[in-house]
């Protein structure tokens, strides 16, 4: 296997049809249909940050015979994979990935789902805004203007917090150049007027895309928190997170997370500094892994076998 971004941070993909509600109800209090979200006022913790929330990243993708064609039919959309976290690498506290249950884990794979859970969880605070826009956005009939296709809608945060989206996509050579508007009157306790929350570039016919998010901060207006890189080639599924320099938060600045998929084999690879990182990596169909991390024991690799116990390390798993 080789290993075609740099190492940064961590997601897998999941499709949804390409279908959304114009009007994307996202954040529900005391109803049993929706599930109930809570995000922090501020949404730039860091890495560090644990979030308690239930994410439903309410995403579309489209098709298209002839992409990036003006006079034709729209550009395919940023893929879901660029925007979710895999928040299902180990399903649950006390059940195994491949599929069985164990009611006591061995001190390896508990780290080691903590580390992935926490992390997670982090970065996926930041991914719902931009997931939730561009699944409202894509619910529209696009139409062309000098050159750029266009998607219009409107969703809802925290109940009754009314957010319209303008995504536009313009074809430039063999690739495809995104900006997302978001409007509202109230987000995350802030007034957006024709914001451009993130910018993105997909390749014409899939395969590679990258994005940077934004955010209004006070004291620094629009500054770039979030930026992503997503690789997919056949069955192999790469997508790493970064946090720049311009984030406000100065302890993640830096930190990065890198993520692989490629047919049973999963790796996850948090940096978050020089020489300071935390590598696992594990067998989907076996729950066989292994964790090597600077802050784990003396920093040596230890494994956990099928059965999650800790295991002696056999040699590299793939």
């Amino acid at each position: 296997m080789t290993r075609t971004l740099p190492v940064q941070l961590v997601i897998r993909a999941r499709h949804y049809p390409y279908k959304c509600s114009p009007q994307t109800e996202i954040f529900h209090e005391n109803t049993s249909s929706q599930n109930d979200m809570t995000i922090p006022q501020h949404p730039f913790n860091g890495l560090a940050t644990i979030s308690l929330l239930a994410l439903t990243l309410i995403f579309a993708a489209c098709d298209s015979t002839t992409p990036g064609s003006i006079s034709g039919t729209p550009p395919a959309l940023i893929t879901s994979q660029a925007f979710e976290m895999d928040s299902e690498s180990f399903a649950s506290a006390n059940a195994q990935p491949g599929g069985g249950t164990n009611s006591v884990q061995g001190a390896n794979y508990t780290r080691a789902y903590a580390t992935v859970l926490l992390v997670n969880l982090a970065v996926g605070v930041h991914l719902v805004v931009p997931s939730a826009a561009t699944g409202a956005a894509a619910s529209d009939t696009p139409h062309v203007e000098n050159g750029t296709w266009i998607w219009e809608g409107r969703m809802t945060v925290f109940i009754n917090n009314v957010v319209d989206v303008r995504l536009e996509g313009t074809p430039n050579g063999s690739v495809v150049d995104w900006e997302m508007f978001i409007t509202s009157d109230n987000l995350l306790g802030r007034v957006y007027d024709d914001f451009v929350l993130y910018t993105a570039t997909t390749q014409i016919g899939g395969g590679m895309s990258t994005w940077s998010l934004y955010y209004d901060i006070d004291g620094l207006g629009r500054t770039r928190v979030l930026d992503a890189d997503h690789l997919q080639t056949g069955a192999q599924n790469e997508l790493t997170f970064s946090v720049p320099d311009s984030n406000p938060n100065v302890d993640a600045r830096g930190d990065s997370v890198y993520y692989l998929a490629d047919g049973n084999e999963r790796v996850f690879d948090h940096v978050v500094g020089p020489g300071q990182n935390r590598l696992i990596e594990w067998d989907a169909a076996t729950s066989v892994g292994s964790i090597t991390a600077f802050d784990y024991n003396d920093g040596e690799r230890y494994c956990w076998d099928s059965n999650l116990d800790d295991a002696p390390c056999m040699p590299a798993l793939f």
